[in-house]
């Protein structure tokens, strides 16, 4: 009896060990799938290299720029969104984090500016909430920069007073891989 006993404590120490392992190693795993905050994953894929980042010169950086729009309540407008590369660098992906406000504007659609057309990349965009959305520009064959000039058009219906929206985020990267320094222009 006294065999059987110790047998089976040792038999549930064990178990209970297993299961805490099989705990920690759940919770390790998470912590690697995780992302930085600003290089969220869109149809899984994630700005980030595998490389080493190296930022550019902090008075040399690519500026993305809204446009000027005309608008009338409850009409669809244009809002033209356009990229100013640096004399050096020139990036060939990027994503853009812009926030608005709901009760003066709605978000109808997103399309690519003549620009991004002609660098044949490719464009998907998300709502990570009802009062932002988040534009990334990719292409997983093609390391061609992406030239001056308007690169994305922001589809908008004014709903009341004048539209509040901003560019909250800009993150990009050169044909290399290498993270670019990005300025927004108000």
């Amino acid at each position: 009896m006294k065999s059987k006993l110790s047998s089976f404590k040792i038999f549930s120490l064990f178990a209970v060990l297993t299961l805490l392992l099989f705990l920690v190693s759940c919770s390790t795993s998470e912590e690697k799938k995780s992302v930085r905050a600003g290089e969220q994953p869109v149809n899984g894929a994630p700005l980030e290299s595998s490389q080493p980042v190296q930022e550019t010169p902090k008075n040399n950086a690519v500026v993305f720029e809204i446009g000027k729009i005309e608008y009338i309540i409850n009409q669809e407008s244009i809002v033209p969104i356009s990229l100013l590369n640096s004399e050096e660098y020139k990036p060939s992906i990027f994503q853009l984090d812009i926030s608005y406000d709901p009760a003066t504007m709605k978000v109808s659609g997103i399309a690519a500016g003549n620009s991004l057309a002609d660098s044949g990349k490719e464009m998907n965009w998300n709502r990570p909430d009802n009062k932002s959305i988040r534009i990334v520009v990719f292409d997983p064959n093609n390391k061609k920069a992406i030239k001056d000039g308007e690169v994305i058009k922001l589809k908008i219906m004014p709903i009341t007073g004048v539209p509040d929206f901003k560019i909250t985020q800009a993150l990009a990267k050169n044909a290399e891989g290498l993270a670019v320094n990005t300025s927004i222009s108000k």
